[in-house]
């Protein structure tokens, strides 16, 4: 078993950026589960591996029409947790 691998991940989104980018938030963002999902999977990878995914734009809050912020924060084994990401962020028309 390799120390400090990625055992669970989440990533959430918000149309308010102050919650995806705070520890202390970061649980009140929307939770993207796997029945979101077009093609991919919520199961880790191991480290280094370009992951892509694709979220279904009708599971997004409909009427959104703004910024919507996404972030990923992940766990080990241990229940550390990792910082949060870098946010990413894009526009919903």
């Amino acid at each position: 078993m390799r120390l400090n691998a990625v055992d669970r991940f989440e990533v959430r989104y918000s149309k308010d950026r102050a919650l995806v980018v705070s520890s202390a938030s970061f649980s009140e963002a929307t939770l993207i589960t796997e029945d979101m999902l077009v093609s991919c999977s919520t199961t880790p990878q191991p480290a280094g591996t370009r992951v892509s995914w694709v979220v279904n734009s009708a599971d997004i809050e409909e009427g959104m029409l703004a910024h919507v912020f996404f972030a990923v924060k992940s766990w080990d084994k241990r229940g550390a947790a990792s910082e949060i990401s870098n946010v990413a962020e894009i526009f919903i028309e």
